[in-house]
């Protein structure tokens, strides 16, 4: 979909998420999808729109993937159980929600207007699900490598973290 046929103001919006991300999508609709909540759906059925659900189905997979790929790179030395955890860690809802927090992705949520009053734009599990639909929207607007790349400058800083390096020292001296 071209820019020109968004509206300036939700262009405007998806634009300073692109900046965040450091990625420009071709297809910007994408973004749009990934960032258009069920609710808002339901309630504008005469629009033409799609929900982020099968984009978070995606994300989940391809974030699960590049995370995967990152720790077990850094990590080479850890048996499978240490990776797991630290995966689990890393890509867990707390995190995953912070780090949308981090890129105002909740700004650019459009969600329904019961969820709105319901202060959902600021749920843990709104934010991380979004995060993997825009996880998704890059990914098949890219490929996995710009994908990966993205991920991982979002993610490797989350490795420095002392839960993190506790769960691969744990598993060192066990």
């Amino acid at each position: 979909m071209k820019r020109s046929c968004i509206d300036k103001e939700r262009l405007k919006i998806l634009s300073s998420l692109e900046k965040k991300i450091a990625y420009r999508f071709r297809d910007i609709s994408l973004l749009a999808t990934a960032l258009t909540h069920r609710s808002y759906v339901n309630e504008n059925q005469q629009l033409s729109v799609s929900d982020n659900e099968r984009f978070e189905f995606l994300g989940d997979a391809v974030l699960g993937l590049c995370v995967s790929d990152l720790i077990i790179k850094k990590y080479a030395d850890s048996p499978e159980g240490a990776l797991t955890q630290i995966r689990s860690a890393l890509v867990n809802e707390k995190n995953l929600a912070q780090i949308a927090s981090d890129l105002q992705i909740g700004e650019c949520l459009l969600i329904g207007h019961g969820e709105e009053i319901s202060g959902s734009r600021k749920k843990k599990s709104f934010l991380a699900d979004t995060f993997e639909a825009v996880i998704a929207a890059v990914y098949l607007d890219s490929s996995f490598e710009k994908t990966k790349t993205i991920i991982t400058k979002i993610i490797e800083p989350l490795l420095g973290d002392d839960d993190i390096r506790s769960l691969h020292f744990d598993y060192k001296t066990a």
